[in-house]
């Protein structure tokens, strides 16, 4: 019985040592044991660890949206590692490892370009939806970005593979600086857009003054920006001469402030004159929408007394501004009117003297 069990581990030590294609079964066995082993690790950490991420990642809204994809696109580049690894210890020819370096790199540059291209476009999508605004469509960027991004990836996976690339770099570039010399002025209006997008001086529906134009946005296209004026004419201005220019965004402002002044006639009545100014404190802070600051006696006039009273308007809307200030030039004109507080008028007196 002994002598059986010792003849067989003799004759198992034996199998082991057999050779198959350079390599022994002890060599496959190990290889294959690395690949299991590996891959059993990943699957805990996946399991435990990644888990536990992927709860707080949930929280974060956008990103929890986006990072799982981007990390299964990794998933079959970490099995290809594993196998790339446990398949290391074998003794192969130099032609196979060379092979399987070029696939272990061609499909990492894959991954990663398609990664950036994802969480970049994204990022452009969550920007464009903010605010419930569409201020522009990345999908207008899609034809470029991945031009770019895989042109890069290409250049990278034919210097890895022993190509050459000095001269298709120097043609790329003398291409490119033609190319911008003859299309300048697009290309700065592509550049201003880019600008306008991600600075976001405006948004559609927004009313501006933009030096002598004035109007709501009614499209950021990728050359030009139309404007609707008040007398209903469309303005097309280029985006570059936007960029350059100062722009008044009335949209933006959260309170407007309101000066105005109140002429009344020399010889009204000190009381008069404050209580005129505790009336008009009275009447803004009565109205919804605005809030009081001052309202005093400011100066004497040519022709009459001068009262200045500013407030601010919590809207940007100018009909609001419209309404509030209308309903505060009625009560001082009935209050003036009660009182007979006369409103002043220029007048000149004119002595004529006799020799």
């Amino acid at each position: 019985m002994l002598k059986n069990i010792i003849m067989k581990s003799f004759a198992i030590e034996n199998y082991m040592y057999i050779t198959i294609f350079q390599n022994s079964i002890t060599q496959y066995f190990l290889s294959i044991c690395l690949f299991i082993a590996l891959f059993i690790v990943y699957f805990i950490i996946k399991k435990i660890f990644l888990q536990r991420i992927s709860k707080k990642i949930n929280r974060l809204g956008f990103v929890s949206k986006n990072i799982i994809p981007l990390y299964s696109n990794f998933n079959f580049i970490i099995y290809y590692s594993f196998f790339f690894v446990s398949i290391r210890i074998l003794v192969l020819p130099e032609t196979v490892h060379t092979i399987l370096s070029s696939v272990w790199i061609l499909l990492i540059t894959i991954s990663i370009i398609r990664s950036i291209s994802y969480a970049l476009f994204a990022w452009l999508n969550n920007r464009a939806g903010s605010n419930g605004i569409n201020v522009f469509n990345p999908k207008m960027f899609s034809p470029f970005i991945s031009v770019l991004l895989w042109g890069i990836g290409g250049i990278f996976i034919l210097d890895n593979f022993g190509f050459k690339i000095s001269s298709i770099v120097t043609g790329l570039g003398i291409g490119g600086i033609a190319i911008a010399i003859a299309s300048q002025n697009i290309l700065g209006d592509l550049l201003s857009y880019v600008s306008l997008v991600f600075d976001r001086p405006f948004e559609p529906d927004d009313f501006i003054i933009l030096e002598n134009y004035m109007g709501c946005i009614e499209k950021i296209g990728l050359r030009t920006t139309r404007i609707r004026s008040l007398s209903g004419e469309l303005i097309v201005i280029p985006n570059s001469d936007i960029v350059k220019s100062r722009v008044r965004n009335y949209k933006k402002m959260e309170q407007r402030r309101v000066v105005f002044e109140l002429s009344i006639t020399y010889g009204t009545d000190t009381d008069k004159i404050i209580q005129l100014c505790e009336f008009i404190k009275n009447s803004i802070l009565s109205i919804k929408n605005s809030k009081f600051d001052r309202s005093h006696f400011k100066s004497f006039g040519n022709s009459a007394l001068l009262i200045e009273t500013v407030y601010y308007v919590l809207s940007s809307d100018y009909t609001v501004y419209m309404d509030i200030q209308q309903k505060i030039n009625l009560m001082i004109y009935d209050f003036c009117n009660t009182n007979d507080i006369e409103f002043a008028f220029p007048t000149q007196t004119i002595s004529i003297k006799n020799n």
